[in-house]
């Protein structure tokens, strides 16, 4: 196993020492559109059948801004617009219910970096990081007057939003590729579809 760890780390080195740009699946002045869907919701969470979320929909832009050889990558800047929606549904079983409805859409710039040292051109390998802000509301429906009391009522409004992730995407081509995500984002976990519009 020793022999094996020693191995994987000696090809990992020289992979990073004889990076190329020229190689790798996103450099400077390179574009990428992904569209995701997300699964897993760290905003609300619920217990039992009665409470569900919709997967997440996400389009991230990423342009190659600039390709920095000390940090053997490039660092890209764009966008991710998401949306997730939650609800939970409960009845008395006489007749009597109540219905809540979360929704949040994420807004932000996003900054990445593109690890160069694969000495690839279909594996992109990337870290990213977004700060901007989270629209959210909240909708209460019930057939019992009374229960309007023991709730807020519908609500909304405008929250900062971050999310840190690492990624990866493979392209079957120069132009089409499928994606993954894992991290705190719109979900934690994104898989989906990669595009490098221009790309040749």
């Amino acid at each position: 196993m020793n022999h094996i760890r020693l191995f994987l780390s000696a090809a990992f080195l020289l992979a990073f020492c004889n990076s190329s740009f020229s190689q790798s699946a996103f450099v400077e002045g390179d574009n990428a559109i992904n569209l995701g869907i997300g699964f897993g919701n760290h905003y609300y969470t619920g217990l039992g059948s009665d409470f569900s979320s919709t997967p997440a929909l996400t389009v991230t832009y990423d342009h190659g801004l600039k390709d920095i050889e000390d940090i053997k990558g490039t660092i890209g800047l764009g966008g991710i617009l998401g949306f997730q929606g939650s609800s939970y549904k409960w009845n008395d079983g006489l007749g009597d219910y109540y219905n809540e409805h979360w929704s949040n859409i994420i807004i932000a710039p996003r900054v990445t970096y593109h690890a160069g040292f694969l000495n690839t051109n279909m594996w992109d390998l990337y870290a990213a990081f977004f700060l901007g802000i989270r629209i959210e509301s909240y909708n209460f429906e019930t057939n019992n007057s009374s229960y309007n009391a023991l709730y807020e009522g519908n609500y909304g409004g405008t929250n900062l939003a971050a999310g840190l992730t690492i990624g990866g995407a493979y392209y079957f081509t120069p132009v089409i590729g499928v994606f993954a995500e894992l991290g705190y984002d719109v979900a934690y976990f994104k898989v989906g579809i990669s595009i490098k519009p221009g790309s040749k």
